[in-house]
């Protein structure tokens, strides 16, 4: 079946009619009546050509390479006389433009004529010292290359790879290399046809989802060993390259992500003066074999000198997929990292710097990986992966604009001007200013709008498209007296205005100081009580809305940012992994609370201060939940602030206790206990977030320790307003 990725990619496209036949294998091959094949590779340049490899699910040779073109190329295509003769010849689609090539016609690798022709393979095998072996087929790229196991008449086996000849040169310095130093034996070369004959090494393919992590450690060990065996040939072998994937093309909206990432991955990996050694390039769990405790790597195709954390971050980048695609769970892939970098720094003393940053950079190779898979949910894997590759990158990473759909026609002022000028009505002529003042690429963006003769507004993009949703909540939150007047003095700011393209809306923008400065300046004590009395406002103002949020995605929140926790810190995974099951035991069982309307993401940055009136902001993420949610992630925000600038987890126990005091003044009471274990689970993120943002990874030690405590720890007690000094 096609998605409706595939379908854009097609409309896109209708100068390859056989686009929408190759997409979808099935209908290939039930329209050419090819028997039982399955797709296994695919590469497509748009508006040029489109090439599936298909090969039959048994590993016989019956391989074919299914070939689409724009009609002038395809009158090229099919005019050649070789592909129309000899007992194979190539079948022709021409009402698609479309040619299924068998094997023996390939034109690249050119050994695979010979061991697709029946008259030459055996003859071709004796040339390899195969004598009398069987074949079976394991993998085949059209054009590229060529795999197959060969079974020998003693029981031996062997694999052999042919290739096309612009590969050829350094596979063969890959096989060498293994020969010497990994275990792969060599046992012939035929270098006018491009192929190579290794041993095949016995054992068992190391799984994420099956091998103990014994076997991931022994992985670990090996890598660390081959890094330090061979020495570096200095111009003998290309470096390492890092860039976006070859297929970024494949979705509009994030391919600008793609380029952007790659730039910022790059500005990373330049921090470090990495010792270069020799890398295998490709290293992940599928290249370890394990046999008797002991781990073989294999396939060194593309070996390579770089930095020795390139090897280590593709290994998690793979580890990470798996965990998207569900073929691994958290908890096993988490034991496998683990284990595999802790075998590594036990040969090597340490695992080298820039881990985060390769691991970011191979994700990003891997990000239109399922669509060469046809994976039918291959778009929202590439987002998640692109969110997965951002998430790996520290906040100071330069990550231009582009990376955030239509952001660039919101920040231009040439553009932008007429439209805020019919919505805020001042003249055409206007001078417009636009400021950018927070952006998380790839999903939302803050402007700051100054007009000649308006008020300043702010700006909201999302870049999965209009936010209908949070204009209307601004409007029934006002409506039901959240508007910044006395006598509550609680509001929300005022929808100003709607704008199609961009798909942005405006609201006004409030005066007032942000409460985390005012933590800053020992002045907050009164004004956290305010912030009490407005949350307790704003959960009593029963909103309808059709989001939830219920404490199982609040473990699923915890569940991620410990998986960020563990990845980069192995050295605490029992710490770690002993807070996840806490969690889980104690959150998931706690007992279904009444709900009300709450932000979500509450913390003294989305609250304004002006003298007596509280501005509550960013409640993009409004939801029916239990309120102690909002009230806990506040709490847990003084916490890790305390914690982050003065050593103290309590530094900010007045301001904790004038504000839980202003909450249940408006509220009445609260469950103390629930409190401190929302208070206790919200805190158990940080962990994790410490180890993305910036300035924050040195409290990550005692996060750990103070979450190992459990609520019942002392940072968890509810403070007693009448027992702090006045701030």
């Amino acid at each position: 079946m096609l998605s409706q990725a595939d379908i854009d990619l097609i409309h896109r496209d209708p100068g390859l009619p056989g686009l929408a036949t190759l997409l979808d294998p099935a209908d290939l091959i039930g329209r050419a009546g090819l028997g039982d094949l399955r797709a296994t590779y695919i590469r497509y340049k748009p508006g040029t050509s489109c090439v599936i490899g298909l090969i039959p699910p048994d590993g016989a040779l019956g391989a074919l390479a299914a070939m689409t073109y724009p009609p002038v190329r395809y009158a090229e295509v099919r005019a050649r006389a070789k592909w129309q003769l000899g007992p194979e010849p190539v079948h022709y689609l021409d009402d698609i433009c479309t040619a299924l090539v068998p094997l023996r016609h390939d034109r690249k690798v050119v050994a695979a004529r010979r061991l697709g022709s029946a008259e030459q393979r055996q003859d071709y095998l004796r040339d390899l010292r195969l004598d009398g072996a069987t074949l079976e087929l394991l993998r085949y790229k059209p054009g590229r290359r060529l795999v197959l196991r060969a079974e020998l008449p003693s029981g031996q086996a062997a694999v052999v790879k042919a290739y096309e000849k612009s590969g050829f040169a350094s596979a063969l310095a890959g096989a060498r290399h293994a020969d010497r130093y990994a275990g792969a034996g060599l046992l012939s070369v035929d270098d006018d046809r491009y192929a190579i004959a290794s041993r095949w090494v016995v054992g068992t393919p190391l799984d994420p989802a099956r091998s103990p992590a014994d076997a991931f450690r022994a992985a670990g060990r090996e890598l660390a060993r081959l890094h330090m065996a061979a020495p570096c040939l200095g111009s003998v072998l290309p470096a390492a390259k890092i860039g976006p994937p070859a297929a970024a093309h494949l979705l509009r909206h994030v391919s600008g992500a793609m380029s952007a990432l790659a730039a910022a991955v790059a500005e990373e990996l330049r921090c470090f003066a990495p010792t270069p050694c020799i890398i295998h390039g490709d290293f992940s769990a599928d290249q370890v074999v394990i046999q008797d405790g002991q781990a073989t790597v294999i396939d060194w195709d593309r070996m390579a000198i770089g930095d020795p954390a390139r090897d280590l971050g593709t290994f998690q980048a793979r580890l990470d997929l798996d965990l998207i695609r569900g073929t691994v769970g958290t908890e096993t892939a988490g034991i496998a990292a683990v284990a595999f970098l802790q075998g590594y720094a036990e040969l090597r003393g340490s695992v080298p710097d820039g881990l985060s940053s390769h691991r970011a950079a191979a994700l990003l190779a891997l990000a239109t990986e399922g669509f060469r898979d046809r994976r039918p949910d291959w778009a929202h894997e590439t987002e998640t992966v692109l969110s997965l590759v951002e998430s790996l990158l520290p906040r100071k990473a330069s990550k231009p604009p582009s990376m955030t759909l239509d952001l660039s026609s919101a920040l231009d002022t040439a553009e932008m001007a007429p439209k805020l000028a019919a919505v805020l009505d001042v003249p055409e002529d206007s001078v417009l200013r636009a400021c950018l003042l927070r952006h998380k690429p790839g999903r939302r963006a803050l402007i700051r709008y100054d007009m000649v003769g308006a008020p300043p507004v702010i700006c909201k993009l999302r870049a999965k498209g209009a936010d209908r949703r949070t204009p209307r909540l601004h409007q029934c939150l006002r409506a039901a007296g959240l508007d910044g007047r006395t006598p509550r003095g609680v509001g929300v700011p005022d929808l100003v205005a709607e704008i199609e393209t961009p798909p942005i809306w405006l609201q006004q923008m409030v005066a007032g100081h942000p409460l985390t400065e005012l933590l800053t300046t020992h002045r907050s004590v009164h004004a956290s009580g305010r912030t009490g009395d407005a949350l307790a406002t704003l959960h009593r103002t029963r909103i309808p809305t059709d989001r939830e949020w219920a404490l199982n995605h609040e473990l699923d929140v915890i569940d991620r940012a410990l998986d960020h926790a563990v990845a980069t810190r192995p050295d605490l995974r029992r710490g770690i992994e002993g807070i996840r099951r806490s969690a889980h035991a104690l959150v998931g069982t706690l007992q279904s609370a009444d709900t009300t309307g709450i932000h979500r993401d509450f913390y003294p940055d989305q609250v304004l201060i002006d003298g007596e009136v509280v501005w509550l902001v960013d409640l993009d993420l409004y939801a029916t939940g239990d309120p102690m949610i909002d009230v806990g992630n506040f709490q847990a925000h003084l916490t890790e602030l305390g914690l982050r600038d003065h050593a103290d987890p309590r530094r900010f126990a007045a301001e904790m206790a004038a504000f839980l005091a202003g909450y249940e003044e408006r509220r009445g009471p609260i469950d103390r206990d629930r409190l401190r274990t929302l208070h206790w689970a919200s805190l158990i993120r940080h962990i994790g977030i410490g180890q993305r943002i910036a300035g924050r990874a040195h409290t990550t030690d005692r996060l750990v320790a103070i979450c190992a405590g459990g609520p019942d720890e002392p940072a968890f007690s509810i403070p007693d307003l009448d027992a702090q000094p006045a701030a």
